[in-house]
């Protein structure tokens, strides 16, 4: 993360380092969430959000592994743990100026569950078994039953990621197209067969542009296309 006044010889200095202890590192600026967090904890929201649509937990992560993520966002949610999940979303959100009502992870958490840490979360936890934790619909006042469309539902959740990848480098957060997709892929496992978030809206295109604007219509502002992708710019010649 590159502070404003950081002397760039410093910044030369920790990437050469991470390349020696063979990393692959990226720069981005200091804002929060970052990058890889901002992009995912978007993409998180969202598939909570489908659940209050009526969504069953495990057919969000079997539509998503499907596709090519190798873990679904709820299963990664109590992977990384409900309260920092928690966090990250309420940091994100305000630095956005996002006024939003309590989360399934607020309602979650308020009840105790931390996910995998203490065996309750969107699944239960014993040993080795993982099964849908029936309490979340409970919690959030939904009953499962929703007509679902995994591809298309796994296409939807991509998108947003794919959109605030593209907010993050029109802001500045990212210095180029070809660090967002080292760190989205290499990261937080974006389907690797895409190429990155930023190679795959140029393999789109229009149709990825127009989508957005389709899902923005029927699900509100969040799907609103970045300026760069409204614009049709191709982020690699």
């Amino acid at each position: 993360m590159r502070p404003e006044q950081a002397d760039p010889r410093a910044l030369a200095r920790v990437v050469a380092e991470a390349q020696a202890m063979g990393k692959t590192a990226i720069v981005v600026r200091d804002t929060p969430g970052f990058y890889t967090t901002r992009v995912l904890g978007f993409m998180l929201a969202e598939a909570m959000a489908m659940l209050e649509e009526g969504a069953r937990i495990e057919d969000i992560d079997r539509a998503m592994v499907a596709y090519g993520w190798p873990i679904g966002p709820l299963a990664l949610t109590d992977e990384v743990g409900l309260v920092v999940a928690r966090h990250v979303g309420e940091t994100v959100a305000a630095a956005r100026g996002i006024a939003a009502g309590p989360s399934a992870v607020q309602r979650l958490t308020d009840a105790g569950m931390q996910g995998k840490r203490n065996g309750r979360g969107f699944y239960r936890y014993e040993g080795k078994k993982r099964t849908p934790n029936a309490d979340v619909y409970a919690l959030i006042g939904m009953t499962p039953g929703a007509q679902w469309h995994g591809a298309e539902s796994a296409r939807r959740l991509t998108l947003l990621f794919v959109n605030e990848a593209a907010r993050c480098l029109d802001e500045g957060v990212l210095r180029s197209p070809a660090e967002g997709d080292l760190g989205a892929v290499l990261g937080v496992g974006f389907p690797p067969f895409l190429g990155g978030p930023f190679r795959w809206a140029d393999t789109e295109g229009a149709l990825l542009r127009d989508d957005l604007r389709r899902l923005a219509e029927r699900h509100g502002d969040r799907y609103m296309p970045a300026e760069s992708l409204a614009k049709g710019r191709r982020f690699y010649a």
